[in-house]
């Protein structure tokens, strides 16, 4: 990794690795707690995929944080905004908007998930959940997204070279 990459990497707050808060103890990918939630998938994929696309959640979430997470510089007009989920532990328990809603940002892509959750009612309604699904994603610039993911590869390629170390170390 070239120096630069590295130095960049630096500035991106360890929070916003998933697993890599204080404890430093390694996080889990999206694609592992799916399989757990697989019972109760609907309501995770609302969480993890559908309140991405609600307009309230995402402009509270800027109102909550104007500057970039990674970066800790202003969104502008020419900003391309991604929203970064640093746990994937939680789901949604609102109720689903119908399609035409405006409260809907944008429709589903091929295999994601259909729905979006009216994170406007649950804001209102139930305030600690809300709250909480806020506390687990973060406004970002699209470049700083993909630093902040090239840094958590870089994390989890690390633990599984020491992890493989420890093992040859005992045998």
């Amino acid at each position: 990794m070239s120096p630069a990459k590295m130095k960049k990497m630096r500035k991106i707050p360890r929070y916003l690795i998933p697993g890599r808060g204080k404890s430093g103890a390694p996080g889990m990918l999206k694609r592992h707690v799916a399989l757990m939630c697989a019972s109760i998938d609907d309501r995770w994929r609302l969480f993890s995929e559908g309140c991405l696309r609600n307009r309230y959640f995402r402009e509270e979430a800027l109102r909550r944080s104007p500057k970039c997470k990674a970066c800790d510089r202003a969104f502008d007009d020419s900003s391309r905004i991604e929203q970064h989920h640093n746990d994937y532990l939680w789901m949604c328990s609102g109720s689903i908007l119908s399609e035409d809603s405006p409260d809907v940002h944008r429709k589903a892509r091929p295999q994601e998930h259909p729905d979006v959750p009216d994170c406007r009612s649950c804001h209102l309604n139930n305030p600690e959940q809300f709250a909480a699904c806020q506390n687990r994603i973060f406004p970002v610039h699209a470049a700083c997204h993909e630093s902040i993911h090239d840094k958590e590869r870089y994390f989890r390629k690390r633990d599984r070279e020491n992890l493989l170390r420890s093992f040859a170390s005992k045998t």
